[in-house]
């Protein structure tokens, strides 16, 4: 959300040194905000980019998602539910094509506001006061965002197809709960899922590449050796 290209780009260079093609979502304040209007909008132009317009389609899909990035792929998570339920092969294939999930500082659904009024400001005035004003309109619309989010957030948790998955974060991270993090991963560990979880004691939300650039790597690559990826080098 909000990010600049030069941020993202640090990450593409990741991939792309290891035999990767990348595809950026990004996530507007809007599209969050209003999740049936926004964010499911997104996932449907996700979809239909990598089921109908993208030729050859890709069999082969590892998904890193960033902050609000995990609600993103929480709402992609239901377009293929409710495209499968429909009897819809594309939204089979795309499913079965995800190889991994690499989740980055993601947001909670209980801490939206936080999250989403720091995305848009760090100026130590304003924040606060965004904050507030943001989680006093998601109270107002719980029905329609609220309820959205902790929709979206369950595809996530439940990972219905044991999708192998790794999360990154942090103990001082204020929008990303470290212990919400830790109760996912035993949550998936328990159903035999392919687990990894890199916890940083002092690591700043989504900077923790920025700031243990090697430990990352390291972390990353040793998740991504164990997939069924053979189309990459790893």
């Amino acid at each position: 959300m909000l990010s600049k290209n030069s941020h993202l780009e640090k990450y593409r260079q990741f991939w792309t040194s290891r035999g990767y093609d990348i595809l950026t979502v990004q996530t507007s304040p809007f599209d969050l905000l209003l999740p049936s209007l926004g964010g499911r909008k997104v996932a449907q132009n996700v979809f239909n980019f990598l089921t109908r317009e993208l030729v050859p389609r890709y069999d082969e899909v590892l998904v890193h998602a960033f902050s609000v990035g995990g609600y993103q792929l929480g709402e992609l998570l239901q377009r293929l539910y409710e495209g499968i339920e429909r009897g819809e092969p594309e939204a089979e294939q795309l499913y079965r094509s995800m190889k991994g999930w690499l989740i980055d500082s993601v947001v909670f659904a209980e801490d939206a506001a936080p999250g989403l009024s720091r995305a848009i400001t760090l100026n130590p005035v304003v924040q606060p006061v965004l904050e507030k004003s943001i989680a006093t309109f998601l109270s107002a619309t719980s029905r329609f965002t609220f309820a959205r989010y902790k929709l979206v957030e369950a595809n996530i948790i439940d990972n219905r197809r044991e999708v192998p998955a790794m999360l990154l974060f942090s103990k001082d991270d204020v929008v990303s709960n470290f212990r919400s993090n830790y109760a996912v991963v035993d949550s998936w560990q328990r159903k035999g899922i392919p687990t990894k979880a890199q916890c940083w004691d002092r690591s700043s939300h989504v900077l923790h590449y920025k700031e243990h650039p090697e430990e990352y790597e390291q972390a990353v690559d040793g998740f991504i050796r164990r997939l069924d990826i053979t189309k990459a080098y790893k």
